[in-house]
């Protein structure tokens, strides 16, 4: 009994600190705060969260108050966290609506799914396996001339994805970067182009500017852009990512696993941005970047 009386007395806590909460850091606080309370490693929240986008950097990130979390991301990350009651979501939702009450705009993801009935949600769920299969089936076309097919399934993967999870789940982002990495392979470049800055800006919106989902689709967008001969707009969009890379990279702590691809990643963005800034400065400037990098 005497547990249940401190749980008791922790949930009674958690809902003071949510309705005290004005500020993203305040809100980074109380969640970093009940992390600690119910014992959870990074590792353990991703493992519950990680199915609705969320990444070990981009709840690092989160939990630091570095960024603001997406509405679409709030309820996964709070019960990764081990939100496991009604009042709790309630009040988390309240502490959100008051940081977000000076923004004109609602934020994406915000409108609840319509529910389905179960026998729809069943067609639905086969469906959305049947279009995972095939988007595996056209991630492993890497032979050119296999590239076309590749497209013509990615595009309906893309169109069904739009049509039964919406134009900005993170499913339908992947399909719809797939579809513009695919058209650069075929050298279908302002086609790439578009899709791309759809995805990434889509991406960006939904996920954060930090999600390694967002900075893999704007680093594929500066590559379709240095494609198509501009340079400066490539330059600028792997800077910009360099920084969310860095940021990424400090927000884990040295014995993680995660760590080793969030370097290597890191390396070879700024590999990229090195290669440009020398084909627009020269080599020279080139160089006196990469030794600060």
């Amino acid at each position: 009994m005497s547990g249940q009386r401190d749980w008791a007395e922790w949930d009674a806590e958690l809902l003071r600190q949510l309705r005290a909460v004005r500020t993203v850091a305040d809100l980074a606080a109380v969640l970093k705060w009940y992390v600690g309370v119910r014992g959870r490693a990074v590792r353990t929240i991703a493992k519950v969260a990680g199915a609705n986008g969320l990444s070990r950097s981009s709840i690092s990130v989160f939990l630091a108050g570095r960024r603001a979390i997406p509405h679409a991301l709030l309820k996964p990350l709070a019960a990764g966290c081990g939100f496991d009651t009604e009042a709790a979501f309630v009040a988390l939702g309240e502490a959100w609506s008051r940081i977000s009450r000076d923004d004109p705009a609602p934020p994406p993801g915000r409108t609840p799914p319509v529910e389905q009935p179960a026998e729809v949600e069943s067609d639905r769920d086969r469906h959305l396996a049947t279009l995972e299969t095939m988007a595996e089936v056209a991630g492993r076309m890497n032979d050119e001339s296999t590239f076309g097919f590749a497209q013509a399934i990615y595009e309906r993967v893309l169109d069904m994805r739009r049509v039964l999870l919406g134009d900005r789940h993170p499913d339908t982002l992947t399909a719809r970067h797939n579809l513009g990495a695919v058209l650069g392979q075929l050298d279908d470049l302002d086609a790439a182009c578009v899709v791309l800055d759809i995805a990434y800006r889509t991406r960006r919106d939904t996920l954060g500017p930090a999600d390694p989902a967002t900075l893999a689709s704007m680093e594929a967008l500066a590559a379709a852009r240095a494609n198509v001969g501009e340079r400066h707009t490539a330059r600028k969009l792997l800077e910009e990512s360099l920084v969310y890379r860095r940021e990424n990279l400090e927000a884990v702590a040295g014995t993680d696993d995660e760590r080793p691809a969030l370097l290597e990643r890191y390396r070879a963005t700024a590999a990229n941005l090195v290669a440009q800034v020398e084909k627009l400065d020269g080599p020279e400037t080139a160089a006196e970047l990469r030794r600060t990098l």
